[in-house]
């Protein structure tokens, strides 16, 4: 909740550290305790024509980004920006196999232990490559935050309520604060 990590497929005209419109980075920027954003920094950079396309983080740190372009592979980069691996693995033959199970893969999320990852088959458009890929990485997702999505209920904080008669009428005053921000309903019956 403190670091803001964003993804650019290329790193053309961005103007922090050498212009290279061929690769794309990865870059943190910390937050402040007053909010406020620090120095932008990258963390690390793909190959060129690799096209990085979302990223999904999982619990140890790591980050898997799916790179849609010419590599069609997932990249595993360590948090201090070291790429661990690449899958599936290229055994050397300088191009992907045609049997990889990726065809422009995009905006990774994880379920569980679970890589989920979009096939868009953009250079293709074989719509039989249009499918959701489910990937095994033995390590825990992060939990997305998503500000203004928090799923956990606000509670309710310091509730007060206080009778009292104003102008032949009787008046309750109901005061409390919530946990957070959030839209409140509330229902009056009337009983006698």
């Amino acid at each position: 909740r403190r670091t803001l990590v964003i993804a650019q497929g290329s790193s053309g005209g961005l103007p922090i550290g050498p212009i290279n419109p061929t690769t794309g980075k990865l870059y943190q920027v910390e937050i402040r305790p007053d909010g406020s954003p620090g120095e932008l920094r990258q963390l690390w950079e793909s190959g060129p024509a690799d096209l990085p396309d979302g990223f999904a983080i999982a619990r140890s740190g790591n980050f898997y980004v799916p790179l849609a372009g010419d590599a069609n592979q997932i990249a595993v980069v360590a948090p201090d920006g070291r790429e661990l691996e690449r899958f599936p693995r290229d055994e050397g033959s300088g191009e992907n196999s045609s049997e990889a199970p990726f065809d422009t893969p995009s905006s990774a999320r994880f379920s569980g232990t679970h890589l989920i990852v979009p096939n868009q088959s953009f250079a293709t458009g074989d719509r039989e490559h249009q499918t959701l890929l489910d990937v095994e990485t033995d390590e825990q997702g992060l939990r997305e935050l998503i500000p203004g999505l928090d799923r956990t209920r606000p509670a309710l904080r310091r509730v007060s309520v206080a009778r009292r008669r104003a102008r032949g009428h009787r008046v309750v005053r109901i005061r409390f604060r919530l946990s957070e921000a959030a839209l409140v309903t509330f229902r009056f019956d009337r009983r006698r």
